[in-house]
């Protein structure tokens, strides 16, 4: 049902359901107000917005008058429930591919990581390392991101790792 075919139905309704249904639009402008003080946003008290508070207390009185009782609390449910799935999806579209730098981290430079790191240097050591002689900039917090879960317990020695042994 849309939002004018809601409208005509409220008008027909009598005074003491259209007063239950104006208590009902400021229960969710009150839901709204908290949520946004929840998530510390200014709330939007455009008239559209508050045309939309009237049309969602207008369809929960006529789903309840339909014979389907849901509630304001299940309909924010199945919201969130949607905008989650929403969310993975982004997610997962996201992960679809690496980021070329990563690529290349795990590729070609990841047997010197692996040896800096095993030798006991720190990421920031090995950031400085890449750019004065490899010119790579990568930051220490991103090779801290990319190898951190990694067990670097073979000693081997600077030399090794530089080339040199």
């Amino acid at each position: 049902m849309d939002a004018k075919e809601l409208l005509l139905w409220f008008a027909r309704q009598e005074i003491a359901l259209q007063q239950q249904i104006m208590q009902s639009m400021m229960d969710v402008r009150r839901e709204y107000l908290n949520d946004c003080r929840l998530h510390k946003k200014k709330p939007d008290e455009t008239p559209e917005n508050i045309h939309g508070y009237l049309i969602k207390a207008l369809r929960i009185a006529w789903r309840e008058s339909d014979g389907r009782k849901l509630s304001i609390r299940d309909d924010l449910i199945l919201i969130d429930q949607k905008k989650a799935e929403l969310e993975v999806l982004k997610l997962k579209s996201r992960s679809a591919r690496k980021p070329v730098k990563r690529e290349k981290l795990e590729g070609e430079w990841e047997h010197i990581i692996e040896k800096l790191r095993e030798e006991g240097l720190s990421y920031s050591r090995i950031c400085d390392y890449l750019a004065s002689n490899h010119k790579k900039r990568i930051s220490k917090s991103y090779l801290f991101k990319v190898f951190n879960n990694r067990d670097y317990s073979k000693p081997v020695s600077v030399e090794k790792a530089h080339g040199n042994g």
